[in-house]
């Protein structure tokens, strides 16, 4: 019994708000992010998902893509820059290349509003440069 009121007033005294955030949200030191979108993406089957997956896809110039399905359950912020910044960390992008490199995205085929809410089953397409047309 003293044993498990140890352990309680351990996990009590050692446990804080400020700590468990950095953990969830913040960025581990020793992950290397990628210049490259077309590095990475991740792989799920959206029936598996439901209805609450979005797909996002980059489209580099020299003809690679990156197609991902991300879950939106473990999304808190759901606007577009929200979610891109989610997949941005999840797989390592430095998010300054979207600048630096001339990114542009859309979202359901309409330019991208940073501030706009992405819906289940959204596709986010984004381009290297915007003369690119996507080879499916």
């Amino acid at each position: 019994m003293s044993f498990l009121l140890f352990i309680k007033f351990q996990r009590e005294k050692n446990f804080s708000k400020e700590n468990y955030n950095s953990l969830v949200a913040g960025r581990s030191e020793t992950m290397q992010l990628t210049q490259d979108p077309c590095l990475y993406k991740i792989l799920g089957d959206p029936e598996v998902l439901g209805e609450e997956y979005i797909k996002i896809n980059f489209w580099c110039s020299d003809g690679r893509v990156s197609k991902s399905t991300l879950a939106m359950r473990g999304l808190s912020d759901l606007t577009f820059l929200g979610v891109v910044s989610k997949y941005s960390k999840i797989v390592g992008i430095d998010q300054k290349v979207f600048e630096k490199y001339g990114w542009t995205c859309n979202l359901n085929s309409s330019q991208a509003d940073p501030q706009k809410i992405v819906t289940p089953h959204s596709n986010i397409d984004c381009y290297e440069n915007k003369s690119q047309v996507p080879r499916k």
